[in-house]
């Protein structure tokens, strides 16, 4: 019966966002947004509004809100905005301590690769080579990442799996390509 009700107010809202965005007054879109800010989704669809509608700064201020779900696996659409918009302003600086913030809290491939693309997109190489050492410092204790390690270890190969049929592990490790100095 507690699904029955959660379905029924997911459905409620999403009407009203849907009716709000229809009318295309940002503030009243905003407001019905606003009214569940549970997961980082929200804050990007006000985000976006604002962004749509030409106000920036308060896009900012809302896309900010990713402090209040920093664990959420829905932030990096939120960060990516973020990210953005202070690039646009000319924030250069903050736009890639936005980036290395997240990686200092999770140093894994999938959060590296957008500082990587953010520090390309500035030319700041330097927050690159400094993000390469968590990466190197993860490496002796995960074996199977390392260049030229197999990345399907023996033990969950099946008679489908062959080594052959992998491509070369030294040109398509993460922790190869990332880390080459």
């Amino acid at each position: 019966m507690d699904q029955d009700r959660y379905g029924a107010a997911f459905h409620v809202q999403d009407l009203r966002e849907q009716l709000a965005k229809a009318d295309e007054d940002t503030d009243r879109y905003i407001h019905v947004v606003a009214r569940n800010l549970r997961n980082p989704d929200q804050y990007l669809k006000i985000v976006e509004a604002l962004r749509d509608a030409g106000r920036a700064d308060e896009a900012t201020t809302w896309a900010r809100g990713l402090a209040a779900h920093s664990t959420s696996p829905y932030l990096p659409p939120l960060r990516d905005a973020l990210v953005d918009l202070l690039i646009e302003a000319g924030d250069d600086q903050e736009a890639l301590a936005v980036r290395r913030t997240a990686f200092e809290r999770t140093p894994v491939h999938a959060v590296f690769r957008p500082l990587r693309a953010t520090t390309v997109r500035l030319g700041s190489p330097q927050t690159v080579s400094w993000a390469q050492d968590p990466l190197r410092e993860r490496l002796p204790d995960k074996p199977r990442l390392r260049p030229g390690a197999d990345p399907v270890p023996a033990r969950r190969r099946n008679s489908t799996t062959t080594p052959g049929r992998w491509p070369s592990t030294a040109s398509t490790s993460w922790a190869h390509t990332c880390c080459r100095t």
